[in-house]
C-alpha cells in the first residue's frame, strides 16, 4: 500500500471536498508571452508590445543595421506572430 494515499474498496475513491468560495470567471486567451534573445533591451522585466513596430523600437529588428543576423529567434517568433494576424484587434503589423 503506498503511504499517503488512502483507498476504499476497488474502483471507489475518495475526492477531495470542493472549493466554494473560490470565484469563477473568465479566463484570457488572448494573452502570449515570447522569451528569448534580442539585440537590446530589458533584461528579466516584461514588456507590453502590441505591434512589430514597437518591438524593433524597443528590441531591435531581424538584423543589425549591418544586416548581421540576430543571435536568437526571438525576433523572428513576434514577427510570424504579428505577421499571422495576432496581437490585438488591429493585428498584423503596425
Amino acid at each position: 500500500m503506498s503511504v499517503g494515499v488512502y483507498l476504499g474498496a476497488p474502483g471507489v475513491y475518495r475526492a477531495p471536498p470542493l472549493a466554494t468560495d473560490v470565484a469563477l470567471g473568465p479566463i484570457r486567451l488572448d494573452v502570449t508571452g515570447f522569451v528569448g534573445v534580442a539585440w537590446r533591451g530589458p533584461v528579466n522585466e516584461p514588456v507590453l508590445i502590441t505591434s512589430w513596430s514597437q518591438f524593433v523600437d524597443r528590441f531591435g529588428g531581424l538584423t543589425d543595421p549591418d544586416g548581421h543576423t540576430c543571435p536568437g529567434l526571438l525576433p523572428l517568433a513576434v514577427s510570424a506572430f504579428f505577421d499571422q494576424g495576432s496581437g490585438g484587434p488591429a493585428g498584423g503589423r503596425g
